[in-house]
């Protein structure tokens, strides 16, 4: 007949066992989660060989964002812009040359002691609000960023992608951020060919 101890230790090992496998069960549902969706929205304009471009990310969970804020996360969005000139290379694009690049970053997050919330930027602003919705409208979105140095002529072009880390996770828990794609989310290029015979 086995011992009152060694029940104990059976029942310890049995719990350790379910909680091991709940995790990887949870671990299995996140990563089966696909961000599916998201795109960039672009706009640009010329002003002499200057382009003035905004840039967004649509078709984000909104509420999941906020929500990430309030548990006292942080968000990360990445603004990667890249200007071209068309080559004359075999098809084109084998010729094309990045003439101009220009990466800005922004952090978002909660703060309860104010009640707002704040957004950074690389560029060293900052902008708060307490409305949630201002907040991920502002956070997803870059407005009129100024590019310089653009050719002048009608073969140069504009590259656009967002990218969002929707939680930035602390130590050890961010070595997470490997298998979860739901928290890394970065947006297909979109272009956007530019008309020295139209500037503003």
């Amino acid at each position: 007949m086995p011992s009152s101890g060694s029940s104990k230790i059976a029942s310890k090992r049995n719990r350790k066992r379910s909680a091991t496998g709940l995790f990887w069960c949870m671990l299995f549902v996140l990563v089966a989660q696909t961000a599916a969706g998201q795109g960039a929205l672009l706009t640009a304009r010329l002003k002499a060989d200057v382009a003035v471009v905004s840039l967004s990310m649509v078709e984000t969970s909104e509420k999941l964002l906020v929500k990430s804020a309030y548990d006292g996360q942080m968000a990360q969005v990445r603004f990667d812009l890249r200007i071209y000139h068309k080559g004359k290379g075999f098809l084109g694009i084998a010729g094309d040359r990045i003439i101009r690049e220009k990466t800005i970053e922004q952090y978002g997050r909660w703060d309860p002691f104010s009640g707002r919330f704040i957004i950074t930027d690389t560029e060293g602003h900052q902008w708060t609000t307490p409305r949630a919705e201002e907040y991920t409208k502002r956070l997803l979105s870059l407005s009129d960023t100024v590019i310089t140095g653009i050719a002048r002529d009608e073969e140069s072009y504009l590259l656009a992608r967002v990218g969002l880390k929707r939680v930035k996770l602390q130590v050890p828990f961010n070595l997470l951020d490997l298998f979860l794609p739901e928290t890394k989310i970065v947006t297909p290029w979109v272009r956007w060919d530019f008309n020295f015979g139209e500037q503003s």
